[in-house]
């Protein structure tokens, strides 16, 4: 699918004030616990237009439109397709995807878990969006801590996991749809993606890319077939120096780690605490340091 067939103008947002809309499944590494320290480095006086291109769960992203931080246009992209194909089903067709996620969850066990984990569903045409969707959030939802990982040829391969969390509703897939009509949505390489989207003076791009790994056993970049390698951080780092010169707002989310600090030398450099849980080991599971770049 290319990315225009999943873009979508930009309008004004109908925000419902009685709505309380934020990420609607599990992702590791996902930005809910921190968008208040995120918002906190975002210039009071932002009135520019919103670029975020590693999507993930977007919880920076409704936050910020829950908080009606967002006035201008918004440009969300991922370059992992599967993740897109379920955010343009649900923006289109919030009542069908539930409908079909409830039938995968009535299927559920443990061989119908690794039967659909099996099932390529990127082959599917544009017109099956609706199952990519209903597919993806069932597997995100009965992985283990929400992992998404694929091997070489593009597989999910993430073990099945435990989980009491309730499925969305409906209601909550229909609030996150209205949420998205104010958004340009694509699929692709964040370079590409802000060519075509041109940020200028007065903008604001968030980064959060996979993140440099701080050790050989905690490297989960692979979110799409194509791993995001030192080169890919290298090549991100020259694009936010770039932006930065031109007066666009730069808000960046990467480990702690003397490799970040050495990349991202000349900006600002700020260390916070965050709790993360996608360590198989429950004792491993607690405050890690993580580095927010401006």
């Amino acid at each position: 699918m290319a990315a225009q067939d999943l873009a979508r103008r930009a309008r004004p947002h109908p925000r419902d004030a009685s709505l309380t809309v934020g990420p609607f499944f599990r992702w590791a590494g996902g930005k809910r616990r921190i968008v208040r320290e995120l918002e906190k480095r975002i210039p009071s006086s932002f009135k520019g237009r919103y670029f975020e291109p590693f999507l993930g769960s977007g919880a920076l992203f409704f936050h910020l439109v829950q908080n009606a931080r967002l006035r201008a246009g918004v440009f969300l992209s991922d370059g992992n397709r599967e993740l897109v194909r379920t955010y343009h089903a649900v923006l289109k067709w919030p009542a069908r995807v539930h409908a079909q996620l409830v039938a995968h969850e009535r299927a559920h066990s443990p061989v119908y878990y690794f039967t659909q984990r099996r099932v390529r569903s990127l082959n599917l045409a544009p017109a099956f969006d609706v199952d990519v969707a209903a597919r993806f959030l069932y597997l995100n939802h009965h992985a283990f801590n929400g992992l998404y990982r694929v091997n070489r040829e593009g597989m999910f391969n993430v073990p099945m996991g435990v989980t009491s969390r309730p499925l969305p509703t409906r209601e909550t897939l229909q609030a996150v749809g209205q949420t998205l009509r104010c958004a340009v949505l694509s699929v692709g390489d964040f370079e590409k993606t802000l060519r075509k989207g041109k940020p200028r003076r007065g903008d604001l791009v968030y980064f959060d890319p996979p993140y440099v790994p701080i050790s050989e056993t905690s490297n989960f970049t692979d979110y799409s077939p194509q791993s995001f390698g030192m080169q890919e951080h290298m090549r991100l780092r020259d694009v936010a120096r770039t932006l930065k010169e031109h007066g666009i707002h730069i808000l960046l989310s990467n480990s702690d780690s003397a490799v970040t600090r050495k990349l991202y030398r000349g900006f600002t450099l700020e260390s916070i605490a965050v709790h993360r849980s996608i360590s198989a080991r429950s004792d491993r599971r607690g405050p890690v340091s993580e580095l927010i770049v401006t």
